[in-house]
């Protein structure tokens, strides 16, 4: 503090005090957000895992059977 003209002892302001004293507040309350916007993300990426997981399995699980394009070429004509 020191090096910006400042004496700890005899502060230039009353105001010195309540200032630090709210930074310190503020920078508590920012870092307490920060854990709780880390939750949101954990549980947003589950929930998009678990969508990404449910597709892939939809997207392998194929049944029936594969038409080539003679075949739906010849289902048009038919109609």
């Amino acid at each position: 503090l020191a090096y910006y003209g400042l004496d700890v002892e005899n502060p230039p302001s009353k105001t010195f005090k309540p200032v630090v004293a709210g930074t310190c507040v503020y920078l508590l309350y920012t870092s307490s957000r920060q854990s709780v916007r880390g939750q949101r993300e954990i549980k947003r990426i589950k929930k998009a895992q678990a969508k990404i997981e449910e597709e892939e399995a939809e997207y392998m699980a194929v049944a029936g059977k594969a038409e080539s394009d003679a075949d739906i070429m010849a289902s048009l004509r038919n109609r």
